[in-house]
This record gives structure tokens, sequence and C-alpha cells, in this order.
């Protein structure tokens, strides 16, 4: 099995067609249709249903491309790894972070980071919460960001901050003219959350159920910058954490702190008894450090 043709299975899935992957690939589609059957060939299951425009995956094809994933994305790093000997980088240090706290924490932590290890290169690889203890565990990065509590073979993790939810609202929904808004105001509101298999989600519908309320989930999605885009055309409303509301920063979105208070714990990941280097400790007291002042900022707002 050739890691080309596992680039090439990874761009179809990706681009959708085969056209489409063809032109990525700089080859031609019988070229890359041969590819794909040569791989179900030696693996002896079908990767696709084929239709006449798009390539489908099976069950099958789909674990496999989230293994093909994870495998080229740590040959990925080997070449990134080479790249930064080649030019003379010091060090690397490479971070995975679920969605919300990679664009809404990440960014004030690593400027205050870089202007004390300015030739320190950071990678940040953009996952959602069951990807990051699993690649942490592996070894695949340094240090993983994500909610508590992680209970996962062979990762240790270190507090960051707990963060109180806010409800996300279209600027001018009635509710936003409150000081604080409640949780049974909510109920009778079409929301925007996490699909239920969210952990984030999970908490937030127990919290209905324990004051007797059913939620009225209009729109459900993978990410809570995409649940404030959606509450900003009007689709709904919200319950989101500050980086979240920190992240958007959209005018045409109001933040409320939610009544009962609901709060989400956030961590540091690491591989168990892999040591830590300076500058990742470094690193991680930057974050640590940037959490309560962007919350701060946030509240105050809200």
């Amino acid at each position: 099995m050739d890691i080309k043709d596992l680039n090439a299975f990874r761009v179809v899935v990706e681009a959708g067609t085969v056209t489409r992957a063809a032109l990525q690939l700089r080859r031609t589609q019988p070229a890359v249709s041969r590819i794909v059957s040569r791989l179900e060939d030696e693996l002896g299951f079908k990767l696709f249903e084929r239709t006449q425009k798009r390539f489908s995956l099976t069950a099958e094809g789909d674990a496999f491309f989230r293994e093909t994933d994870r495998l080229l994305a740590s040959f990925d790093e080997i070449l990134e790894a080479a790249r930064d000997i080649r030019e003379g980088r010091l060090s690397r240090v490479r971070i995975v972070s679920m969605p919300a706290l990679a664009h809404g924490l990440l960014p004030d932590a690593l400027a205050a980071f870089q202007k004390s290890h300015p030739r320190i290169s950071v990678s940040v690889d953009v996952r959602r919460r069951a990807e990051v203890t699993r690649w942490v565990a592996g070894r695949q990065f340094d240090i993983g960001i994500a909610s508590l509590p992680v209970d996962y073979p062979g990762v240790s993790t270190r507090r960051i901050v707990k963060a109180r939810a806010l409800a996300a609202l279209p600027k001018e929904h009635a509710l936003a003219r409150a000081k604080t808004v409640a949780l049974s105001d909510l109920a009778s509101e079409p929301l925007v959350g996490l699909g239920a298999d969210a952990m984030i989600q999970t908490r937030i519908n127990r919290l209905f159920a324990r004051l007797g309320l059913t939620p009225s989930l209009a729109i459900d999605t993978s990410s809570l910058l995409a649940v404030c885009h959606f509450v900003a055309s009007g689709l709904g409303c919200g319950i989101v954490d500050p980086f979240t509301a920190h992240a958007v920063g959209r005018s045409d979105v109001a933040f409320r702190p939610l009544e009962p208070h609901l709060e989400f714990e956030y961590g540091l990941l690491f591989e168990k008894d892999f040591p830590q280097s300076a500058q990742i400790t470094a690193l991680c007291d930057e974050i640590v450090a940037a959490a309560p002042e962007i919350m701060r900022h946030v509240y105050s707002l809200a």
C-alpha cells in the first residue's frame, strides 16, 4: 500500500468527486479512479458507493478514512519537522484544540508567548474533543486543549479555568434587552446547538431536564462558532461559552449571562509519561493566564 495512494484517497474524500480530486492531484480522472479501485482490491472491501456525480463513503470506507487521515497527519508532521530542521528553527510546539478554544483562547495566549519566544514555531490543529484526547494519548501533539473532565488512558490534565455559559441571542431579540436570560425563557424559543454526542450539549440537555423543561432544537451543528453564526441569522437562540463569544465578536449577536448558572471547565491535556520542555511549560502558563482575562472582558460586555 503506497502512501501516495492513501493521499489520493484522502483527496477524493475531501474533494467529493473524482473530477475535482484529479484536478488537485494533477492526474487524469481515470488514473485517480484506478488508484481507488486498486486500494479496494487490496483492502477487500468497497470504499465508495459510486453515483454519476459523487463518490459517497461506505461505512467501511468511512472507518478506513479516519485511520488514513490520522496516519497521513502524522506523516505531514514528519515532513514539517524536517522543514523546520532545514530552515534552522530552534523548536516547535504542536497543539491540538477544540474549535472554541483554538479560536477564542489561543490567539491571545500565542501572542503573549511569541513575544518571549520569537523563534519557537507553533502548529495548531483544530479537532473535536474525542480526537483531541486520542491524539494526545498517541503522542501526536505536545499539548491538547479540551473541556474537562477527561478520563482517557495515558492522558494527564492541567486545569485552565471554569467558564460560565452565556445565552447567544439575535441582537434584536426581545430577550437581548434583559440583563440575564432564564433557561425557562430559552425553552420556548427555537434553539441552535451541538449534536447530542457532544459533552457540552449533553450538559445543557441535562440542565433543561433537571428543571422539567424540554428544549426545541431547531438546528444542530458540530461547532459552537457555527451556532453563533446561525443565531446571527435569526434561526434561533443558543448557549455558548465565553471563548466562543470572544472568537465570534459579532455585533449582530447579543450574549447574556444564563440563569441558572451552567459552568464548563477546560484544561490542558498531555501524554502522561512524556516529559514537558521548558518551552511547552511556558506556553501552558500563557494559556492559563490568558483565560481569565478573556472571560472578564466578555462578561463585562454581556
